[in-house]
């Protein structure tokens, strides 16, 4: 019996993490960006990459005591955020959070990498600056 009770909660913890984004969260079929407006910054979470592809994970401003849902990031996906400058905290939610802080200037673009890693169940995912030499 007790080998019966390990499978079954080894599958439902191996299913758990096979979990894609609902049907209705989709990126744009075109993803070319606008200009910023003026009075904004713009922060572009990218995913670029095909590991952990199957999982999604959720990104959040996390700059004020209301968290601000801002998206679902999938692979191969933009994710743009419009927002007032300065100071700023945000979130990607996984198996775990990891949070990158910034100082946004108005009129510019910031871009970030939303980067998957090995985690206990499913991936673990991490923001990465994109600095403007390329590196993040």
């Amino acid at each position: 019996m007790t080998v019966l009770r390990i499978l079954f909660v080894s599958m439902c913890v191996i299913l758990s993490g096979c979990v894609t984004a609902p049907a209705s969260v989709k990126p744009a079929d075109n993803q070319v960006l606008g200009p910023v407006p003026a009075s904004k910054a713009r922060i572009v979470f990218l995913r670029p990459s095909y590991v952990g592809s199957v999982i999604s994970a959720s990104v959040h401003d996390v700059s004020s005591a209301e968290t601000k849902f801002i998206g679902i990031s999938t692979r191969w996906a933009k994710l743009a955020y419009d927002v007032d400058p300065g100071e700023r905290t945000f979130m990607v939610v996984s198996e775990t959070a990891d949070f990158m802080q910034g100082n946004l200037t108005a009129g510019k673009t910031y871009y970030a990498l939303v980067t998957p890693r090995m985690g206990a169940w499913v991936a673990r995912f991490s923001l990465w600056p994109v600095r403007a030499d390329g590196t993040s």
